[in-house]
């Protein structure tokens, strides 16, 4: 688990800092170099901690119970109950991942993941989650078909 200092920051030297972050990831719009700067600012540990977190927001918002998202990418019930807590009280981050899941080229991406974790799990097919994953793909392939 990351470590942080004992020694608290005064809170407005923290929102410098932090707002300085938020323009750096603003300005790194382009694949490789948000890639080259997450590996840059981010141990392997924390890069999985957030991706993880990330992956149980999208797929507590396409309907995945706790049992489907601890068993696809192994987060403990309670930091699963923190994201949705998170989702249900600050309507902000429920739009921002809504917004992924509408995005095209994003919805292709979680589209893979997700038949993948089909085929690696048994239980859950007749979850929602499921569901839509099913009718999302079948509505891709009749397209492409016409």
């Amino acid at each position: 688990m990351p470590q942080i200092s004992r020694w608290k920051l005064k809170s407005e030297i923290w929102d410098q800092i932090f707002n300085i972050l938020l323009q750096a990831v603003k300005r790194t719009n382009k694949k490789d170099k948000a890639e080259l700067f997450l590996n840059f600012l981010l141990t392997p540990t924390e890069q999985k901690m957030v991706a993880k977190r990330l992956m149980a927001a999208l797929m507590l918002m396409k309907g995945a119970t706790y049992d489907e998202i601890h068993l696809a990418i192994h987060l403990s019930p309670s930091t699963i109950a923190k994201v949705k807590n998170n989702l249900e009280t600050y309507p902000e981050y429920k739009k921002i991942i809504s917004k992924l899941l509408d995005d095209e080229l994003f919805k292709k991406d979680f589209l893979k993941f997700a038949k993948r974790l089909g085929k690696l799990l048994s239980i859950g097919k007749g979850g929602i989650f499921w569901y839509e994953l099913s009718e999302y793909s079948r509505k891709k392939l009749k397209n492409k078909i016409i």
